[in-house]
């Protein structure tokens, strides 16, 4: 749970122009999680902030009663329109909890997350590194420029 920043990415078409990601999980009562997700598109000089619902699932996409100690990779499944979801999962992640990474929902869709907008120094080779021995790069990894601008709260 907590605030978390996207510090680096496969671009998807979608995603391409968004900048200064970050996430916010929060423990919903039903075991469910809360995701704020705030970006910057440079394009309209805007802010975009949206609200998702986060769930441990299994692997048939029901959901799970705890999502505590779940073994990697943990699924997912993100929905913004009622009961349709989205899968992602997180297939590593740091035993000190400053970095994960992400895989989802298509094939090329990755991302690296940090409790901080920006790495420890050293870390994103080793990072690169993990990711293309497990598979994870499709595509060339974008790194994010640190995070000089407050997002809106």
């Amino acid at each position: 749970m907590g605030l978390w920043y996207k510090v680096a990415k496969v671009e998807e078409p979608q995603d391409a122009l968004r900048t200064r990601e970050r996430y916010e999980f929060l423990q919903r009562y039903d075991g469910g999680v809360r995701v704020i997700a705030t970006s910057y598109d440079p394009l309209s000089n805007r802010w975009d902030r949206r609200q998702d619902y986060m769930a441990p699932v299994d692997a048939k996409g029901a959901a799970l009663s705890s999502h505590y100690q779940l073994p990697m990779p943990v699924h997912f499944s993100i929905s913004r329109f009622g009961p349709f979801g989205v899968s992602y999962y997180v297939v590593a992640l740091d035993p000190n909890y400053q970095w994960a990474m992400v895989s989802g929902p298509s094939p090329k869709s990755f991302s690296i997350l940090s409790r901080r907008s920006e790495l420890e120094p050293g870390m994103r080779a080793p990072l690169e590194q993990l990711a293309t021995r497990q598979n994870l790069l499709k595509a060339p990894l974008q790194w994010a420029v640190p995070d000089q601008d407050a997002a809106p709260r």
